[in-house]
């Protein structure tokens, strides 16, 4: 009995973020509507996004035309885009997660990271 519930602690959510996910729409990641406040848009979208384009080496100009232009400036953390995703996916749902992008001197992407806000 005890073992079904703990199963289940750690499981759900790995099932419950699977049936979320769906194809990446730049023009719903743009809108950034938040309908569902534990299932945002983008959140649902960004595995789809990072599995189907290669962010590192693209020109600044062609993030900002997929993405937006993004939401916070993290410049003194070393980010140039940050991207809200929503609540973290998992068991705990208490942080949140974005979407981090820096730019190199060529102003290309040379890395990007999905951040937890602690």
């Amino acid at each position: 009995m005890y073992l079904l519930a703990l199963a289940s602690v750690f499981l759900l959510p790995t099932l419950e973020d699977h049936w979320h996910r769906r194809g990446f729409d730049s023009a719903l990641w743009k809108a950034n509507q938040a309908d569902d406040p534990l299932w945002p848009d983008r959140l649902c979208m960004v595995d789809d996004l990072l599995a189907r384009v290669t962010l590192v080496g693209l020109p600044q100009e062609r993030v900002v035309e997929l993405l937006g232009p993004g939401d916070r400036d993290s410049v003194s953390s070393g980010w140039n885009a940050v991207y809200y995703l929503g609540p973290q996916r998992g068991a705990f749902r208490m942080d949140e997660e974005a979407l981090a992008v820096r730019f190199g001197p060529e102003g290309r992407v040379v890395e990007y990271r999905i951040l937890v806000d602690k």
